[in-house]
């Protein structure tokens, strides 16, 4: 997701409905406009907190990302996690739903041509059964990443913000080749 959105008050036009004028439009970077509704957005950006959990050099890191709830995918989600960690973005990668991060009984999302990368945040949550989200990079080195939804409440987009973002970082960033 790159682009970021702005605010348009929308004129009183004689092309616009009656209904639409002298009202604030936040259009997204493709273009298309969601109305905003007595003061709240329609698009609401959530957190979600990534942990690095296992791999080839396993460490201490975790971070914080924002993003749009209802236009977020996998492959949006993917490409936040490799700048938030600053790996190179060059072997394979997929997501899959499971208790634990060796559990073999899991629902993955592959990155190939499947569509799996379309999917949505939310078709993923809620979450049953205490499983949780992993994303594991690199095939050969097993980066794994627990996915979880912060506690906080999805709020409304900051006004010159761009979405995805990296709110907060803890720990030693992970070097993925070591020299």
């Amino acid at each position: 997701m790159s682009g970021s959105f702005h605010f348009e008050l929308a004129s009183k036009e004689k092309a616009l409905p009656r209904r639409y004028r002298g009202r604030t439009f936040l259009f997204s970077p493709c273009g298309k406009k969601r109305k905003l509704f007595r003061g709240q957005f329609l698009i609401m950006i959530i957190s979600l907190n990534i942990k690095l959990v296992d791999g080839h050099h396993e460490g201490d890191w975790k971070c914080e990302i924002e993003l749009d709830e209802d236009k977020a995918s996998l492959g949006d989600l993917h490409q936040a996690i490799q700048d938030a960690v600053g790996f190179d973005n060059d072997h394979p990668y997929d997501f899959f739903v499971a208790r634990g991060p060796r559990s073999s009984r899991r629902k993955n999302f592959p990155c190939d041509n499947s569509g799996h990368l379309a999917t949505g945040l939310k078709e993923l949550y809620p979450l049953e059964n205490s499983n949780r989200v992993f994303y594991r990079f690199d095939f050969g080195d097993e980066w794994i990443f627990q996915i979880g939804r912060s506690r906080k409440k999805p709020k409304s987009p900051e006004a010159g913000k761009t979405y995805p973002r990296v709110v907060s970082e803890e720990g030693t960033k992970p070097t993925q080749y070591l020299r």
